[in-house]
């Protein structure tokens, strides 16, 4: 197992093929709007990541607005789960 920055590189699910993956394997247990919450928080967790990847960022809370910020302007916070 791999923790810290390079996790991204070897897990299957910082991905988008590996995220679809994982919502598709849930849509018989969850709702609708349960699999929308997870896909902006997917969403959420690649942007988190690329902007610690970049190491333009001073502080913990200087990285959250950056991610945050990066997540906006995608437009993640519109996505919804279309099954």
């Amino acid at each position: 197992m791999v923790w810290g920055p390079g996790h991204r590189y070897v897990d299957f699910y910082h991905s988008e093929q590996g995220i679809r993956s994982w919502l598709r394997s849930m849509t018989g247990i969850a709702y609708q709007a349960t699999l929308t919450d997870y896909v902006r928080v997917a969403l959420g967790h690649l942007c988190l990541d690329d902007v610690e990847a970049r190491g333009e960022w001073t502080d913990e809370n200087d990285l959250l607005k950056r991610a945050y910020r990066s997540f906006a302007t995608k437009g993640y916070h519109r996505k919804k789960f279309m099954g």
